[in-house]
């Protein structure tokens, strides 16, 4: 279990109810998905590089995101012209069919 420093203050709980507090104070926490124990300073190191690390990631991902809509931009405009060519074809085919 995580170390506590006790530490007094004066608050209300409620209105009018001037009391004496005593507030625990962790000098340990337990970080999410860990399940160890870690110092404060520790902790916060540990989270911030995290945070960083996810960062980095997130923007890796959307340049990854960017690169594929224009892939898929590129896509649909190459079928697009494929589809076009076909009906000039068929109608060419079906302009010298009529004619003969």
């Amino acid at each position: 279990m995580a170390a506590v420093k006790d530490s007094c203050g004066k608050g209300e709980m409620a209105t009018g109810n001037g009391r004496r507090l005593h507030l625990g104070i962790p000098e340990a926490v337990f970080v999410a998905n860990v399940m160890l124990e870690y110092d404060i300073d520790e902790a916060q190191a540990l989270l911030e590089k995290n945070l960083s690390t996810a960062t980095k990631n997130l923007d890796s991902l959307e340049e990854d995101l960017d690169f594929l809509r224009d892939q898929f931009t590129t896509t649909e405009v190459n079928m697009a012209r494929v589809y076009n060519w076909d009906v000039k074809r068929r109608n060419k085919d079906d302009s010298t069919k009529n004619k003969a």
